[in-house]
């Protein structure tokens, strides 16, 4: 049920009447009420009685994106489980495998790509791979992600995140101002060089966790070369002004 569009206090009431028939085959009927927090006031006062004492026979799922908007009276009769976003290991993993089923040619950087832009989310993930092999595309390569999805090029990511760690505002400038040039999203771009000041921090203050960062073999070389360029402070401050910088555009209402 799609309470986004079935928010009503009648509909709750026709779902009230429908639970306590007995299913006709198997043990359960099982109700998945999805952004449940879209239901109406009334809508949820309806079905409160029915959560509080569900026939034996029934079983109710309720799913949401924003937990903070579901009544507390409803919080406290249903368990709760948090879905976390997967890894982007665990993604990249995923992907491999489904392009290898589908027969699609896929290299290290396009896989880390479509992982990166799924921001923890498998099927964003396998909908941005189908997008991409959509195009009659069997070889996919990271050039040809970061055409189809305007994500800016490696080089300029480098170019910048090496003007941080040489301290070369110059330089960073420059390779700013290129992007802007050439219509580069640039919050988008920030998202990048952050991934990457923060891969050089674990580098630099964790080394056993680097196994655990999900880097090309282009991108394990330039965090090696640098990734000693900077004191552990000065990384860790480079990364709190590069995250309030995405905060502060993301919550920004001024035009581009």
């Amino acid at each position: 049920i799609d309470a986004a569009s079935s928010r009503g206090i009648d509909e709750i009431r026709a779902l009230r009447d429908a639970v306590r028939l007995s299913p006709m085959k198997s043990p359960y009927k099982v109700y998945v009420i999805d952004e449940v927090h879209m239901l109406t006031k009334e809508a949820f006062n309806a079905i409160l009685k029915t959560l509080e004492a569900p026939p034996s026979h029934t079983i109710f799922v309720l799913a949401t994106t924003e937990f903070e908007k579901i009544p507390e009276t409803v919080v406290s009769r249903c368990q709760h489980f948090s879905f976390r976003r997967l890894a982007e290991s665990v993604l990249r993993k995923a992907l491999r495998e489904i392009a290898k089923k589908e027969k699609i040619n896929i290299d290290d950087e396009a896989v880390g790509l479509l992982a990166f832009f799924s921001g923890g989310s498998l099927r964003d993930g396998i909908g941005y791979l189908d997008q991409s092999a959509g195009l009659g595309e069997k070889n996919i390569t990271g050039e040809k992600i970061r055409e189809i999805f305007s994500a800016p090029k490696r080089e300029l990511v480098e170019e910048i995140v090496r003007s941080i760690v040489l301290k070369s505002p110059e330089k960073g400038f420059q390779a700013i101002k290129s992007a802007a040039e050439n219509n580069i999203d640039i919050n988008l771009l920030l998202k990048f060089v952050l991934r990457e000041v923060r891969a050089l921090l674990i580098l630099n203050i964790a080394p056993d966790m680097a196994r655990e960062l999900t880097l090309s073999e282009r991108e394990a070389e330039f965090l090696k070369e640098h990734k000693n360029s900077l004191t552990p402070n000065e990384l860790e401050r480079a990364l709190t002004i590069l995250l309030d910088s995405h905060q502060m555009r993301a919550n920004s209402y001024l035009p581009e």
